[in-house]
C-alpha cells in the first residue's frame, strides 16, 4: 500500500531522491508542507471522499490533465505536443507580459497556440 516516504529534508534539497521523489518534490509546498510525506503505492487510495478520488498523487496518470486556452490571437486547434501543468505560469507570464521568476521549471508554450 505505500509506496515511499519522505522527509522534509529529503524533500527540501532532492538531489538525491528518486524519480518518485522528484515528482513529490515538484508538487510538495517548502513552507507549508508536513514534515513526512507517506506516498501510497500507484492506483490505491485512501480518502475520506465518498467518491475516492481527486488530484494530487504524484504518478503520472493523475498528472495528465486537458489544458484549454481560449483568447484573441489563439487557433482553434488540439495539441499532440507534451505540455505539463509547470509550463502554465511561464506561459501565463509570456501572455502579461511579465517575467516570470527564474526557478520556474516550466516553459511558455504560446508559440504552439498563436496564429
Amino acid at each position: 500500500w505505500i509506496a515511499a516516504v519522505y522527509s522534509r529534508e529529503q524533500l527540501d534539497d532532492y538531489t538525491h531522491l528518486d524519480s518518485l521523489g522528484m515528482l513529490v518534490a515538484h508538487s510538495w509546498n517548502t513552507r507549508k508542507g508536513a514534515d513526512w510525506v507517506i506516498v501510497q503505492a500507484e492506483y490505491n487510495y485512501l480518502s475520506s471522499l465518498p467518491t475516492g478520488t481527486g488530484h494530487g498523487a504524484p504518478y503520472y496518470y493523475d498528472m495528465h490533465v486537458p489544458w484549454l486556452m481560449m483568447g484573441t490571437g489563439l487557433k482553434p486547434q488540439s495539441i499532440r505536443q507534451k505540455v505539463r501543468t509547470i509550463d502554465i505560469a511561464p506561459t501565463l507570464a509570456e501572455i502579461l507580459k511579465v517575467t516570470p521568476p527564474n526557478h520556474l521549471d516550466g516553459k511558455s508554450v504560446l508559440s504552439l497556440v498563436r496564429n
